[in-house]
């Protein structure tokens, strides 16, 4: 499998303004969706996240956040707002750095990132190979 190096500062807000960081993630495998709000493909997608949050949303051992990158005018709140209309409950986070997709390598959206336990980067892809991922940690971190 190969690794990237997990960008040294990763800073988010969820729609309750509780700061996520790199310390949220430590211990446990961890998928990251990447989207915006103009990108059809990643709203095709969420039913798919929605599935792999509901399964592993009561597990300690993963953790699932979708990372909206705001664009033109979006303000924060109409994004989490749009996400509970559509009906979904996974966790929406905002970047507080504007460029972390970029440090992520993301050059398209939708993106998604799996994390091992001990902090590396060892997925970049689709939602679909990412949740075989998180299946195959799991049976690998028992």
């Amino acid at each position: 499998v190969e690794t990237f190096a997990f960008p040294a500062k990763f800073e988010a807000f969820d729609e309750q303004k509780n700061f996520i960081t790199n310390r949220n993630f430590q211990n446990k495998i961890v998928l990251l969706d990447f989207w915006i709000k103009t990108c059809g493909l990643c709203f095709q997608k969420f039913p798919q996240v929605q599935a792999v949050y509901d399964k592993y949303k009561n597990d300690p051992s993963v953790a699932i956040y979708t990372i909206n990158k705001l664009v033109e005018e979006d303000k924060p709140n109409q994004v989490f707002e749009m996400i509970k209309e559509e009906g979904y409950s996974f966790p929406v986070v905002i970047p507080t750095d504007e460029e972390l997709p970029e440090k992520f390598g993301v050059k398209g959206y939708p993106t998604t990132f799996v994390i091992s336990p001990d902090g590396r980067i060892v997925y970049k892809g689709d939602i679909e190979g990412a949740v075989k991922m998180v299946a195959e940690l799991k049976l690998n971190t028992r």
